[in-house]
């Protein structure tokens, strides 16, 4: 036996209302002394939203300076001597930190009740009975795709230096201290395409005990359908990308010819991601259909009934594809020295220091696409 469509079934059931009806108008004009009973019970149902919630998408910078340092220095004499510090000091703190978002395209509560019962007069009965409901949602929450940068400074300390005497001594010190942080945290992300609870129930009792055909259509069509998105992950962080520059540059010419330059850089960076938790349900219903039929049992009885459900849904959740950088500075630190003399000395030191520290942590990601209980009862 081949499986009738529901589009079969509401052909059949456009025939079986126009037969009803041009048998019921026949009995009437003929003047019967039956009387003919024919009801029809119509409820459509239509619940559709959007929810969308948002509560990310924030960026955060602590500290993009353009810092610049430097001495020129030019000393002539007996005694020539140059003294230089040159420094730059950057610190950057960036925080982001939302709230909860929660969409929801559909949150409903249906009941549909019908019922009909005989006159208690000899006749045809037609009854028809439609109930059709349609939840229709799509919600998406975010509270993520957050930027947060702490440090981006760009630095540059420098000397220049020239000393030219029967004692010539020149002292630099360029040096570039950058430090920073960046943290991340996001609260929970729920996206509820379609949240419905729905009852249908459909009753005919022709128990009148008198002659006459009995016609009993009952439809009851359900269809939730849902998109959940959500989203608390795709965050980026990064504690620390300065660019620093450190240079020294000394020239010294005398009998006593000294230079003595640093040249440092220290970076220290950090940055951490915490994510809240995401869950996406597409489509979570509960369904109830209870048809019922009761034909008095003394003429032809014609009972249909059908109750197709369908549950659809798409449930999207994500907290991760998240990217963390404690410390990606680029550092340079250059010392050029040179001396003539008949004693002639150079000292330089030159250090590069970097650290960097960095953290993720994401919450649970739960994706629902479909999660419905239906329960179907037909008695006749």
């Amino acid at each position: 036996m081949s499986e009738i469509t529901p589009f079969g079934w509401r052909a059949a059931k456009l025939a079986l209302c126009t037969v009803g009806g041009g048998v019921a108008l026949t009995f009437a004009m003929a003047g019967t002394a039956s009387a003919d009973d024919i009801t029809v019970q119509d409820a459509p149902v239509v619940n559709a939203g959007v929810g969308v919630a948002n509560s990310g998408g924030n960026t955060a910078t602590g500290n993009t300076s353009q810092n610049v340092a430097g001495c020129g220095q030019a000393a002539v004499g007996v005694v020539a001597n140059n003294s230089c510090t040159a420094s730059n000091e950057s610190n950057g703190t960036a925080e982001v930190q939302t709230g909860d978002a929660t969409g929801v395209g559909n949150q409903s509560a249906t009941e549909v009740q019908q019922a009909v019962s005989g006159g208690g007069d000899p006749g045809l009965d037609v009854t028809v009975q439609d109930s059709d409901v349609t939840n229709a949602g799509l919600g998406v929450g975010n509270s993520g795709g957050n930027a947060a940068l702490g440090n981006g400074s760009q630095n540059l300390a420098g000397c220049g230096q020239l000393a030219v005497g029967l004692v010539a001594s020149n002292s630099c010190d360029a040096s570039n201290s950058s430090d920073g942080s960046a943290s991340i945290e996001t609260g929970d992300a729920t996206g509820i395409g379609n949240q419905s609870a729905t009852k249908v129930q459909q009753t005919a009792d022709h128990g009148d005990g008198s002659p006459g055909p009995d016609v009993v259509w009952q439809d009851a069509d359900v269809t939730n359908v849902g998109i959940g998105l959500a989203n608390s992950g795709g965050n980026a962080a990064a504690g620390n990308l300065s660019s620093n520059l450190a240079v020294n540059l000394q020239g010294a010419f005398g009998v006593f010819a000294s230079n003595t330059g640093s040249a440092k850089n220290t970076s220290n960076g950090s940055s951490s991601i915490k994510t809240g938790n995401a869950t996406g349900i597409g489509n979570s219903s509960v369904t109830e259909i209870e048809q019922g039929a009761a034909p008095d049992g003394n003429g032809p009885a014609f009972v249909f009934q059908s109750a197709p459900v369908v549950n659809a849904g798409i449930g999207i959740a994500n907290s991760g594809l998240n990217a963390d950088l404690g410390n990606g500075s680029l550092n340079a630190a250059i010392v050029a020295q040179v001396s003539f003399g008949l004693l002639a000395s150079n000292v330089s030191d030159v250090d590069n220091w970097s650290d960097g520290f960095t953290m993720v942590v994401t919450g649970d990601a739960t994706g629902i696409g479909n999660q419905s209980a239906t329960t179907v009862k037909q008695y006749a």
